[in-house]
């Protein structure tokens, strides 16, 4: 006889904290956000809270209690919806995964008052240094180390930011002139199978990137991928005239 189907932690959460009929309290928007990155990452509950460093029934009790920390709260909603925010940029599952895994490490090691990292990390996500790419863009562009080691550098302490500091003194001699795309993905965006293995809409992303950045642009022509440089077959006629960023 097959045993009882349990209900999910998440669903008990919804009925036990009395949140169904406020859907707009803390605690239901905290059991939302963390429903929709179990969809996102196909990780069960115990595995997404695992990985998010939290304790899930402990947790949401924090959202439905009478005496409850309100700054920590609403710090753990910002940071959820941030990390819900990055992680729908990317297509499969494995690279969502990592979006999560490294929004956790950056929020671990920003430094400072717990309470401030998720807006000093968004604020981080969404700096473009002179005019380049935002860390949110080179998500969206499937470049998910490097998206995260440009926010840490941009969030001005902690051990994160020692880290890409000093990985940016290393490299800074031929910076200007790096390429945003990895040569290992521009393979993969000239293969068969680009939307099964980058994604489809990071693949669309990541090809009219390359119809207006000169640093990518060289890099394809040096590889002899000339015909990534003509693939506007693969946008849609209104994507042709908004170039993003160089």
């Amino acid at each position: 006889m097959p045993e009882p189907r349990r209900g999910r932690p998440a669903d008990a959460a919804l009925v036990t904290l009395g949140v169904l009929n406020d859907l707009k309290s803390d605690a239901a928007q905290a059991v939302l956000l963390l429903g929709e990155l179990r969809g996102l990452t196909k990780w069960s509950d115990e595995t997404l809270c695992a990985q998010l460093h939290c304790d899930f029934d402990k947790w949401t009790q924090v959202g439905g209690a009478d005496t409850k920390d309100e700054a920590a709260l609403k710090h753990s909603l910002l940071f959820l919806t941030l990390v819900r925010d990055a992680t729908q940029r990317v297509d499969l599952v494995a690279d969502r995964r990592q979006v999560v895994n490294a929004a956790v490490e950056l929020c671990h090691d920003a430094g400072g008052l717990v309470v401030e990292r998720a807006p000093r990390m968004r604020d981080a996500l969404e700096h473009a240094p002179a005019g380049d790419l935002t860390p949110f863009d080179l998500i969206s562009l499937g470049e998910i180390g490097r998206a995260w080691r440009s926010a840490a550098l941009h969030v001005r302490s902690g051990p994160a930011y020692e880290r890409a500091a000093a990985a940016t003194r290393l490299t800074a001699p031929v910076a200007a002139q790096t390429a945003h795309l990895t040569p290992e993905r521009l393979l993969l965006l000239a293969g068969s199978k680009p939307k099964d293995l980058l994604g489809p809409n990071v693949s669309k992303h990541m090809a009219k990137h390359l119809l207006f950045c000169p640093k990518c642009k060289r890099l394809a022509e040096s590889m002899d991928l000339h015909e990534l440089i003509r693939s506007e077959d693969l946008l849609d006629p209104d994507e042709l005239s908004h170039p993003v960023a160089a």
